[in-house]
């Protein structure tokens, strides 16, 4: 027993420096410090002028970039699991959209550059009317069927929202944006319409659209299933030793 004891905490240990490694600690990314994790996300060629870390992922076009993506290289959402992202809009005239993408232009292009892709986009912007939140899905740089599911809220600037996707299959998806991390639901939409077959393994990609940002958190939720069955295994190891200590025969 001994030796499936020292075996279990080994694996344990070994999937717990993965996941600091990866920073989805507990199926979170809160971008600690100030070193990027280029070995978890990728970036599009001006990322390392337009993205800075520092507790917080930041994005400042300064009026040079326009657009950028941060994109996990590894880290993936599945049907049923929800991708949540908190953000905090810093500038007028700016806006960040949430993808979940197949990947198919890799982690160093941009999100809507994908050739299957869900997004939820994020603006604020000096004329009111254009202030919103718009749900889509779309193919090779496209948005598709991007006018269906306009969200009526109107985002304020400087203020936390936390923007959700849930994909549920193929072609739907629900959409969901939190008045901060913890606040209450402030809307939702149903989208069932892909234009495209958008598979089940999805990459997050933060999509900066000008302006400036703070993403603060990025979460899967339910976490993945590695950290599920790491748990598993410390409580059955803590289980076997409450049983030795009753009846010495573990």
């Amino acid at each position: 027993m001994g030796k499936l004891r020292t075996a279990v905490f080994s694996a344990i240990f070994s999937f717990c420096a993965a996941i600091t490694l990866a920073n989805f600690v507990g199926g979170v990314e809160s971008f600690p410090g100030t070193v990027k994790d280029l070995s978890t996300w990728g970036q599009t060629p001006n990322g390392p002028s337009a993205f800075t870390q520092a507790n917080g992922l930041y994005y400042d076009d300064q009026s040079q970039f326009g657009s950028g993506s941060y994109n996990t290289k590894a880290a993936t959402v599945s049907w049923g699991q929800s991708v949540r992202m908190t953000t905090t809009i810093t500038k007028p005239s700016a806006g960040i959209a949430l993808f979940l993408t197949n990947n198919s232009a890799g982690a160093n292009d941009y999100g809507s550059n994908n050739s299957a892709f869900w997004a939820l986009s994020f603006e604020v912007n000096a004329s009111v009317s254009l202030d919103r939140l718009g749900a889509g899905a779309g193919s090779h740089g496209g948005w598709g069927d991007s006018d269906r599911g306009i969200f009526a809220f109107q985002p304020a600037i400087n203020h936390p929202y936390t923007l959700q996707i849930t994909p549920l299959s193929t072609n739907s998806a629900s959409f969901a944006v939190y008045d901060g991390p913890n606040g209450p639901l402030l809307e939702s939409l149903f989208y069932d319409n892909s234009p495209m077959s958008v598979p089940n393994t999805l990459h997050i990609s933060i999509f900066a659209e000008g302006g400036s940002f703070v993403v603060n958190s990025v979460a899967i939720v339910p976490e993945p299933p590695a950290a599920a069955l790491a748990t598993s295994a410390v409580l059955g190891v803590a289980a076997c030793r409450w049983r030795n200590r009753r009846a010495m025969s573990c």
